[in-house]
């Protein structure tokens, strides 16, 4: 056999393998405790109709199709209010979800039935748009013509010592300042789905577009996994979550990209992933997600698979109440945006909460900060239970503009029923920030797992992991170890090449990552 035999037998073990089907890579970890019964009836009933009938033919797990709603209702109701819990505490309404869910469980499509409304909104609003947009960058065109004339013109005079070239200087930079104030308005045109971005993107983006927006996507690798999330990028990003989520002006000021001031915004978080971007995000830069708050900020749900138990169902006939849901969010996205000046800053009205809705969510406050001791019921996630009734007031405030409009007091029974959607997600942070304390095996395995994708090959051999692979692992015991539990749950393939061992990553991986 020739030198180069053993690496053309791995590419041809790579390649057999793309060429059949390989089975689906299993999570890492999960969590040990069973999910409570989701609140569906604590939903308004235009939201929980609509998800109990897409239930019955996307068969998905109820919270993921749940999130998908509240995410859809988020993103269409953030800019017309905002809520105050009592006269100091006022703030956004916007939520932050992240649902944790494996490849197959069809969050695609509950994802895309619930924000379908918005984004066909969206498309037709810029198509009626699309004549206003035209005219006015032919304006700010031909204006910017005019200035780099001016410009041009004032170079050419400066330093010329002839007679009035001093009075000519000083009439084209007063023509210059002139100029300067009718600078044409651009139109801002509705964009409300960022994805693949960055923080400094995100930021510009933000400042200068659509006031209410999110950031939004069904393969939340793609968010986790781009360069914006890297660790050495991913303080700043979670830093401007944090700041969006809070609702405050700021400004972000780069020296490689265009400062922006933001003022006046609103942003929906929507995140669905499989359980070891979960991971990564968690671990990334020394779990700076969840270390700077966001985690806390943020409505989790890592609902059971209910992959193994969905016969085929026929499509509905009809769909009265998604269509009923569709709907009114379209009445929603086409009130008219409290907004003041040529950049649409956002000032929204304030929704308080009637005096007996005050004393629910009060009572929330205090069960919850009773239990928020090292000793309590949610002392390991003290951070995620200090944010829940600022989140209930936020879910509070949704439904009443869904159901009433957004004008009036929030009344108890709708207190009540986003307390009940606020502590069903509490709970969900206390079993899945546990599942992330995960035997050393599991947790090298993802280690592991994240490096080795990261690789531009597919097989590598086990000990270059000693060399070069993440410190902890190279012990050969941990590295072994790791790498079983990669092979047993179908991320690896083992394969002999020449009495030399080479462990192949399975295909499906990379689109898992």
């Amino acid at each position: 056999m020739s030198p180069h035999d053993g690496a053309e037998a791995v590419q041809l073990i790579i390649k057999m393998a793309e060429e059949v089907n390989c089975p689906d890579p299993e999570p890492l970890f999960e969590p040990t405790e069973a999910e409570r019964p989701y609140p569906l009836d604590a939903l308004p009933p235009i939201i929980a109709e609509a998800v109990e009938e897409y239930r019955a033919y996307g068969q998905q797990p109820l919270p993921l199709i749940a999130c998908s709603a509240m995410s859809s209702v988020s993103l269409v109701t953030q800019g017309l209010v905002d809520v105050a819990r009592d006269r100091r505490l006022v703030g956004p309404i916007s939520l932050h979800f992240c649902q944790v869910a494996v490849s197959g469980e069809r969050k695609t499509s509950a994802d895309r039935e619930f924000s379908r409304p918005i984004r066909t909104w969206m498309l037709e609003r810029c198509e009626a748009l699309q004549l206003d947009v035209d005219r006015a960058r032919a304006t700010l065109a031909a204006w910017e013509a005019e200035r780099d004339g001016l410009l041009g013109k004032i170079k050419s005079a400066s330093g010329k010592k002839a007679a009035g070239a001093e009075a000519n200087l000083v009439a084209l930079k007063a023509r210059l300042v002139e100029l300067e104030s009718r600078e044409p308005d651009q139109l801002i045109i509705p964009s409300l789905f960022f994805e693949d971005t960055n923080a400094q993107r995100l930021a510009v983006d933000i400042a200068g577009g659509w006031p209410s927006a999110s950031l939004w996507s069904d393969e939340g690798g793609l968010v986790v996994g781009s360069h914006g999330m890297s660790d050495d990028n991913l303080m700043g990003f979670i830093g401007l979550l944090n700041r969006l989520w809070d609702g405050q002006s700021f400004e972000r000021r780069r020296l490689t990209m265009p400062s922006a001031f933001i003022q006046g915004r609103r942003l929906t978080v929507s995140l669905m992933m499989q359980p070891v971007v979960f991971a990564r995000l968690i671990d990334a830069a020394d779990g700076a997600s969840r270390g700077m708050g966001w985690i806390a900020r943020t409505l989790l749900a890592w609902p059971k698979s209910s992959i193994g138990s969905r016969p085929y169902s026929d499509a509905p006939n009809a769909t009265p109440a998604l269509d009923r849901l569709h709907r009114r969010l379209r009445e929603l996205l086409d009130l008219p945006l409290p907004v003041n000046g040529p950049e649409m800053v956002l000032t929204p009205p304030v929704l308080d909460l009637a005096a007996p809705a005050f004393l629910v969510w009060q009572s929330l406050h205090d069960d919850v900060e009773a239990e928020l001791s090292r000793a309590g019921e949610f002392g390991a996630i003290a951070d995620s239970g200090a944010k829940i009734a600022e989140n209930a007031a936020r879910i509070a405030a949704e439904y009443h503009v869904m159901t009433q409009g957004p004008g009036g007091s929030i009344d108890a029974s709708t207190m009540e029923g986003a307390a009940a959607v606020a502590i069903w997600h509490l709970n969900e942070a206390r079993r899945i920030v546990g599942a992330n304390g995960k035997p050393q095996g599991a947790a090298d395995a993802e280690l592991l797992l994240v490096w080795l994708l990261r690789q531009s090959e597919s097989q590598i051999d086990p000990r270059d992991i000693l060399n070069r692979g993440p410190n902890p692992l190279r012990n050969k015991a941990r590295r072994d170890a790791a790498l079983r539990v990669l092979i047993e749950k179908h991320w690896m393939t083992e394969v002999k090449v020449d009495a030399a061992t080479r462990v192949v990553l399975n295909p499906k991986a990379r689109g898992k990552g």
